[in-house]
């Protein structure tokens, strides 16, 4: 794992702690400061760059373009190659990709929802795209995961990190009303 994704990781872990252990109460949440004082980026900020509502409005136009960018913004900090590969090691049955995070181990659920340049993707490599989807380039073990095939999920973390294609994923699940994927929607108090 690169060094500056460790940070994010040790982040994602605390938070995840303290969200499901209930420890944390949306009003006990601190604004941070920088020493010196300064204040720094909230993680349920609207987001920048890639997760700013002007980027995201691309995609969504609906009254949720402010949620979404902050749920952006807390699962990636707007970097679309974040890789939260957990599974690896055991800590939770997840490895999420991009900036909305998309749990490859899930995601996307059958062949039928499989995006089509996603099909498309997958059939260039020799695969049968009716009956692949990317949680088949892992064998998962209770919370462990373990690559079963590295083309696959190569092809699959390609296509994820591309920011309109997690994007365009992502407002998928979210016209399902799927907004519990995100823990960060509970964190950041959004609803659908």
């Amino acid at each position: 794992m690169p060094l500056f994704q460790k940070p994010l990781l040790i982040l994602s872990i605390i938070i995840f702690a303290f969200v499901a252990g209930g420890l944390v109460s949306h009003a006990t949440l601190a604004q941070p400061t920088a020493p010196g004082g300064s204040i720094v980026k909230s993680i349920c900020d609207e987001g920048t760059g890639f997760c700013s509502t002007s980027y995201l409005d691309r995609s969504f136009s609906d009254k949720f373009d402010n949620a979404y960018a902050r749920i952006c913004h807390a699962e990636s900090t707007g970097n679309p190659f974040l890789v939260n590969d957990v599974c690896i090691s055991g800590v939770s049955p997840e490895y999420n990709v991009g900036l909305f995070q998309i749990n490859l181990l899930i995601n996307p659920w059958s062949t039928s929802t499989t995006p089509q340049t996603l099909r498309q993707a997958i059939a260039i490599a020799g695969y049968d795209p009716t009956n692949t989807t990317c949680a088949n380039a892992f064998t998962l073990v209770g919370s462990k995961c373990f690559v079963a095939d590295q083309k696959l999920l190569d092809i699959c973390v390609n296509w994820f990190t591309q920011p309109l294609n997690n994007v365009e994923f992502a407002k998928i699940l979210f016209s399902r009303g799927d907004w519990q994927q995100w823990r960060s929607s509970d964190l950041c108090i959004v609803t659908n």
